[in-house]
């Protein structure tokens, strides 16, 4: 994926103008801790943080049934104690 195995990301935020965070983009990103999805986001590809233990996502723009509507059997919330937060 685009961001693959880069332990030096802790932060990120994902641009409005982005519509699809790809397959395993931020697979093994292991210090990955908080991540801002922007608006745009319809869609997150299989394992697009698989090996990842964000503590907190933030999606903005969406309702929790609009995030509820993203996860399939290849990508879910990936840590049950991460704290989701919806915003407009």
């Amino acid at each position: 994926g685009a961001f693959s195995d880069m332990t030096s990301i802790v932060d990120f935020e994902i641009p409005d103008s982005v519509v699809t965070i790809g397959d395993g983009a931020f697979m093994g990103c292991r210090n990955l801790k908080n991540v801002v999805i922007g608006r745009g986001v319809q869609s997150i590809g299989s394992h697009a943080f698989q090996e990842d233990r964000p503590e907190y996502v933030l999606f903005k723009g969406k309702t929790i049934e609009q995030v509820r509507a993203m996860e399939n059997y290849t990508w879910q919330i990936p840590n049950p104690s991460t704290v989701i937060h919806v915003t407009d």
